[in-house]
């Protein structure tokens, strides 16, 4: 795609003050340095790049494909429309991405961040961070500590990495991989949809996880179809470890059942939801590689 006439020649730049400034780029291509103090920076339209620098800062990228740095800090940055890329760094910082095919790192410090709509990249980094990638499908990563990651609506991935971490799937279907520490992995949108139609992939990765298939309302995977058998909407768990995780279910031991099959010479289980009044159970869960003698009132299965 040719560049615009805006984006053409040299960026014009403006450099503030040690001082709280207030900032205004052009409809062309800055370059924006807020240097100290608490600022106030819209830079309007254009592909611009934005350093906000010390202080907490407030930037406004507006649109186009911008690139924000808020430096050192607790800094609110809005990307605005447009595939940008837009850095928190240190500080406790909150970065709205705007519509795009954004990139957002929140670095140091307890950052939320969230991405809207667009396939976006969104890394929490250091600190307790919430994620949230909006609509699209998106990849999440919530780096070291105690982060909470939502995945939206779209097929996306999601990597609570080191720490003790919370991740929620929503709507689409989704890849969960809790990392390192104990995590608690919701592969559905607990709010509406509930997992129907979807087939999404779990994974804890050891330290005690917990995998939850349903909650105290309802169970999840259900389309509550009573001529169906559920191959169209479940979760495949794909490192439980009877030992050490737990799957969380609605209701009692007695309406689920186990049914083992082996696929290259690994034993799986098919998780079967039965309340008793409808025709057939329906699959609502699919473990990968465990044992044959795993039952369904083990330990394991805690029941709400």
């Amino acid at each position: 795609m040719p560049l615009a006439l805006s984006e053409l020649g040299p960026p014009n730049e403006i450099t503030g003050t040690a001082g709280d400034d207030v900032i205004t780029g052009t409809n062309r291509r800055d370059r924006i340095f807020g240097l100290a103090g608490n600022d106030v920076i819209q830079a309007l339209a254009g592909k611009d790049t934005v350093f906000g620098g010390a202080g907490n800062d407030l930037i406004l990228a507006d649109e186009g494909d911008d690139s924000v740095e808020g430096g050192a800090g607790n800094d609110r940055i809005f990307g605005g429309d447009g595939d940008d890329i837009l850095l928190g760094q240190g500080g406790s910082d909150s970065i709205l991405s705007g519509d795009g095919n954004d990139s957002i790192n929140g670095g140091d410090g307890l950052d939320r961040l969230l991405g809207e709509a667009g396939n976006d990249t969104i890394n929490g980094a250091n600190g307790n961070d919430t994620l949230d990638g909006g609509e699209g499908n998106d990849y999440l990563n919530g780096g070291a500590n105690l982060d909470r990651l939502f995945g939206g609506r779209g097929d996306d991935t999601l990597l609570g990495a080191a720490g003790a971490d919370s991740l929620f799937g929503g709507l689409g279907n989704d890849s969960l991989n809790g990392g390192a520490g104990s995590d608690r992995v919701v592969g559905v949108d607990t709010s509406s949809g509930f997992g129907t139609g979807e087939i999404d992939v779990l994974a804890g990765s050891g330290d005690g996880d917990v995998f939850v298939l349903g909650d105290q309302n309802r169970v999840f995977y259900s389309d509550n179809n009573p001529v169906t058998t559920g191959e169209s909407d479940y979760a495949l768990i794909a490192d439980f470890n009877a030992s050490q995780d737990s799957i969380q279910l609605h209701g009692l031991a007695e309406q689920y059942s186990l049914d083992f099959f082996t696929v290259d010479n690994t034993i799986n289980a098919a998780l079967i939801y039965d309340p008793g009044d409808t025709e057939r159970g329906e699959l609502i869960g699919i473990l990968s590689n465990v044992s044959a003698d795993l039952t369904i009132t083990a330990p394991a299965f805690a029941f709400v």
